[in-house]
């Protein structure tokens, strides 16, 4: 009877252990993450964005709405309300971001938080970006949309972008492990298509936004180097702000971020991402390539096993902006 029942018990066991696995579903994928964006730290579930029917809607948003591929957006929530989680998600894609939020100023009863979304390389068009919030009495908000318009850039293999809030100029430089600065005086090197009669962009910067303060409200600057094109060394990365077209409006929130591969890089100076906020008054500061006055935001070593191939074509026509600019630059 003993042996009998000692079977009875394993068997009972298995039948257990048949239907916990059974009854497990796998994870559902991170459609977010994959072909929209990421947000470092906060908590990725699936399902609807939690909202409200009735009620207020989460109040004074700003952020930049011309995101690129690799890219990323500083999101900025100035309230009255004490939110608990603020959620974010996509129209009409499954799942959702929890984000526990973090005060970054508080002045009198006006509340401030800020976070940034990291754009996938993946993203190849526009979509509508949600958010709602949870409350302290444990009530939702009703949902806040807006749309993001995608900008066309190239990603590469190495990948270094820049963003910010405002429209200034503000200006992405990169110096390469030869020495070489890539920044809106020399945006790279090209080659000519004698078929489409329009020279093509082989490595370098290719957005370089609100140039000379002709603002287009991109809100973004992109450098790219193909796998062929990355130099083995050290590579620093600068930020300028050239111009303080508009004084007179809110402080410019900006970020950095250096891809390699498809990963983040981990800097030898610095942090990647870096972010930081130039004041509304920030003086203008109309440097060539001298980089005097600019911000070292970091410095990151490559260990490339491809070659770098050598510099072919011409480098790429500087526009009227660009010429302007070097005209005007001290």
């Amino acid at each position: 009877m003993k042996k009998s029942f000692s079977r009875i018990g394993i068997l009972l066991v298995a039948i257990s252990l048949s239907t916990v696995l059974t009854g497990c579903k796998e994870p559902k994928e991170n459609l977010l993450a994959k072909s929209y964006f990421d947000i470092v730290g906060a908590t990725y579930e699936s399902g609807k964005l939690p909202q409200s029917a009735v009620g207020q809607p989460i109040t004074g948003i700003s952020m930049n709405r011309n995101v690129l591929p690799g890219g990323t957006s500083t999101i900025t929530i100035t309230s009255e309300q004490s939110y608990t989680d603020i959620y974010v998600g996509v129209d009409g894609i499954d799942g959702y971001y929890v984000v526990t939020p973090t005060v970054t100023k508080n002045i009198g009863e006006i509340i401030m938080y800020n976070f940034v979304i990291y754009v996938s390389q993946n993203l190849a068009g526009d979509f509508e970006i949600q958010l709602s919030a949870l409350l302290p009495d444990g009530s939702t908000t009703t949902v806040y949309s807006t749309d993001i318009n995608y900008i066309q850039a190239a990603v590469g293999a190495l990948q270094i972008s820049l963003s910010f809030d405002q429209l200034k100029d503000v200006d992405l430089y990169v110096v390469q492990p030869d020495e070489t600065i890539i920044y809106y005086g020399n945006e790279g090197q090209s080659h000519y298509n004698e078929e489409t009669g329009e020279y093509e962009l082989l490595y370098g910067l290719d957005v370089d936004s609100n140039a000379g303060c002709y603002i287009d409200s991109i809100n973004n600057e992109n450098v790219f180097y193909p796998i062929e094109y990355v130099q083995s060394g050290k590579y620093e990365v600068w930020v300028n702000m050239y111009s303080n077209c508009s004084p007179q409006d809110l402080p410019t929130n900006w970020v950095v971020l250096s891809i390699y591969n498809g990963q983040m890089i981990e800097p030898s100076f610095g942090e990647n991402p870096t972010a930081g906020t130039y004041p509304a008054d920030e003086p203008s500061n109309s440097i060539g390539s001298s980089l005097n006055g600019a911000t070292k935001v970091m410095e990151f070593t490559i260990n490339s096993e491809a070659k770098a191939l050598p510099a072919i074509g011409k480098p790429t026509p500087l526009s009227e902006s660009a010429r302007m600019k070097l005209e005007n630059a001290k």
